[in-house]
């Protein structure tokens, strides 16, 4: 566990240095799949395709965790814009967000249960917390 442990610690390093590094959230999405936890693998493959829409290994690897059973997801983001969107609150103005939120909504639609959360980015400690519980119950 110890390598998987320093993996998410740098790929985490690397989304704070650089917010739009969608390779990185696209390898958490990898190193959470790898430990068996499809809801966070999801939320981090969905973190890449929002980063970069075009990015075709997140959108394989999304198919991929619903197919094998997510039923119940809860997102979690320190961007309430996304919140908001997602949850129909505010207009997607952006062709292409508008594309993306449209799919994000469809797939939602075929799960039981979506949940969208913002939180403040303060509450960094919350996160990691949370990170490092769905990885100990994978282990």
């Amino acid at each position: 566990m110890g390598r998987h442990e320093d993996a998410r610690r740098h790929y985490e390093v690397a989304l704070v240095a650089e917010p739009t590094l969608a390779e990185a959230a696209y390898n958490l999405g990898s190193l959470y799949d790898d430990l068996g936890n499809v809801a966070q693998a999801t939320l981090w493959y969905r973190r890449a395709l929002e980063i970069r829409p075009d990015y075709a290994d997140a959108h394989f690897n999304l198919a991929s965790a619903l197919e094998r059973g997510v039923d119940e997801l809860e997102v979690v983001s320190d961007s309430e814009l996304l919140v908001r969107q997602m949850r129909g609150e505010y207009k997607v103005k952006s062709p292409t967000l508008r594309e993306l939120v449209d799919e994000a909504q469809g797939l939602a639609g075929r799960l039981g249960s979506v949940r969208y959360t913002a939180v403040r980015r303060e509450h960094n400690e919350l996160a990691d917390r949370l990170v490092n519980e769905a990885l100990d119950s994978a282990g």
